[in-house]
């Protein structure tokens, strides 16, 4: 759990993470050297290889326009249409 204040680490280059992912798929190697190697949670680890295998080898999380008419509007009627079910 993070401690108050604390600044969790954000890895935004998905060359890394796909570089991580196909080490760990395609060579084989465990994923507890990766993590001691890259300096990354092995859980983080676990946790992009899930997403990789989920999204049919997609890496790239997309991105929420926050803020925007249209985000405000995808999620106001997604919700609408959740009551009315």
């Amino acid at each position: 759990m993070a401690k108050k204040g604390q600044k969790l680490k954000k890895y935004d280059d998905y060359k890394f993470k796909e570089k991580v992912i196909k080490e760990r798929l395609e060579q084989g190697i465990a994923t507890t050297y990766l993590a001691k190697k890259y300096g990354i949670p092995v859980g983080t680890i676990y946790t992009w290889i899930y997403q990789y295998k989920h999204k049919n080898g997609k890496i790239m999380k997309e991105k929420k326009e926050k803020g925007s008419k249209l985000h405000y509007l995808n999620r106001y009627t997604h919700g609408l249409l959740f009551l009315v079910i």
